[in-house]
């Protein structure tokens, strides 16, 4: 099965949720003798958001996979991120977080990447 990878880092283990929002842009105006009208205006940025943990035999091997992906993602230019089944995309990656648990064997973060630039 094909993996996650955002830049250089090739997810070890893919998240358990991958939600994906494709919103649409649309303005309303009014017509006279028509009432509302909807207009579309094209897409909008998607949004991906991943929920998942770095999973390691030992704490120190669950620090290091946390430590990679900061180093290999630290910079802030779009990347080409690869969703398992979803395709790719070129993405920024806007908020990380992680959460401390357990005995430090798995690593639970959540992750919200944007579309870098929408055509069309």
């Amino acid at each position: 099965m094909e993996k996650m990878q955002f830049k250089n880092f090739l997810f070890p283990h893919n998240p358990a949720s991958i939600v994906v929002e494709r919103p649409g842009r649309h303005a309303v105006f009014f017509r006279p003798g028509h009432g509302e009208v909807v207009q579309a205006l094209g897409p909008g940025v998607k949004q991906v958001r991943c929920s998942g943990s770095f999973l390691a035999p030992t704490p120190a091997q669950a620090a290091a996979l946390v430590a990679e992906f900061e180093e290999k993602t630290a910079d802030s230019t779009p990347g080409i991120l690869i969703l398992p089944g979803l395709g790719s995309m070129e993405a920024v990656l806007t908020e990380v977080r992680w959460e401390a648990s357990g005995d430090g064997r798995e690593i639970p973060y959540t992750m919200t990447f944007l579309q870098a630039e929408v055509t069309g």
